[in-house]
């Protein structure tokens, strides 16, 4: 239960998980998890803003906590390519929470809640896709007729691929464990995208183009 840091506060450091269960949360509402190997605090250092989130200890967790002297001369004195890729990470996050907040801004009461059991369905490929699914608890796993095969967690979102292409579903979700989240319709979808910045309108088909679903 140990608050690593919260939403709001100045960031001077970042961590690296080396065991334990942390949680990520907004005012907003966005919530995911990291665990071992994962490391969290670095979009405080690289956009020298406060941080975007609350970081909770789910289990006891053991991290190297990291100054931002230190990591500024880290990525000075490391390749190019290592610098690209936390950077990749952090704006992947802000695009998560950015999407979240702006569709809760945007929906509010019109928001559909849904829950699902472990082995259930939430999408098929082929079928035609008519909405989107914020995952707010649970693991999903997606695949397709080619072999294609990942997981999706808390804080993901999946099925924006059938809405922005207009194409069915390039690929099945199922359920791993019982699931909950929200499920956003294209109406609401293309209204919340006409509304938003190119940039982030950009990264979302960036990010379909990633895992074409």
């Amino acid at each position: 239960g140990d608050i690593v840091f919260s939403e709001g506060d100045k960031g001077c450091d970042m961590f690296f998980i080396n065991s334990g269960v942390v949680e990520v949360s907004t005012e907003n509402g966005f919530r995911t998890t990291l665990k071992q190997g994962d490391f969290v605090g670095e979009g405080a250092l690289l956009s020298n803003k406060p941080r975007s989130g609350t970081v909770t200890c789910i289990t006891p967790v053991h991290a190297i906590k990291i100054t931002k002297d230190y990591f500024e001369k880290y990525l000075k004195s490391s390749d190019s390519g290592l610098s690209l890729k936390m950077l990749e990470k952090c704006k992947d996050r802000a695009t998560s929470r950015t999407m979240f907040s702006g569709f809760s801004d945007l929906l509010s009461e019109n928001m559909k809640n849904e829950s699902f059991d472990k082995g259930a369905v939430v999408f098929q490929e082929g079928e035609e896709g008519n909405d989107m699914f914020f995952i707010n608890e649970g693991i999903v796993e997606v695949t397709n007729k080619d072999g294609f095969r990942a997981t999706l967690k808390q804080g993901d979102f999946v099925g924006e691929g059938a809405l922005l292409s207009k194409k069915r579903r390039s690929a099945t979700v199922t359920c791993l464990s019982p699931v909950k989240g929200m499920k956003i319709t294209k109406e609401y979808f293309d209204k919340y995208m006409a509304m938003s910045d190119s940039d982030l309108s950009s990264k979302m088909h960036e990010k379909n183009k990633e895992r074409e679903l």
